[in-house]
């Protein structure tokens, strides 16, 4: 019954790697900018009146294509890990025999 659990845990992880990658590779990423005149892909900034000098602001950012560079290098060391975790996972997981009924497990 743990090595079911197990197994379908196991599946629905892989499940949503499969539906997540292409997704992180693909698809734009929603920053949550809102604001005067800001869309998806454009940032609009105002300038307010003061009597004073206002702290400068400053942001540092990446281009996009350097998210998905850094996506696609998770996707593939992740996809490389698991061929390597695989084979650990199936002897743990097939160890005493991969077809056991009740019986067995009770002696």
């Amino acid at each position: 019954s743990e090595g079911r659990l197990l197994g379908i845990i196991t599946e629905f992880a892989l499940l949503a790697i499969v539906i997540a990658l292409p997704q992180g590779l693909l698809g734009t990423p929603d920053m949550h900018v809102a604001g005067f005149t800001t869309a998806a892909d454009a940032l609009g900034w105002f300038a307010d009146r003061s009597d004073s000098m206002l702290p400068q602001a400053s942001a540092y950012t990446v281009p996009m294509w350097g998210y998905k560079l850094l996506i696609l290098a998770w996707a593939l060391w992740l996809s490389f890990a698991l061929l390597r975790w695989l084979p650990w996972v199936w002897h743990g997981f097939s160890k005493d025999g991969f077809w056991r009924t009740q019986e067995d497990d009770a002696q």
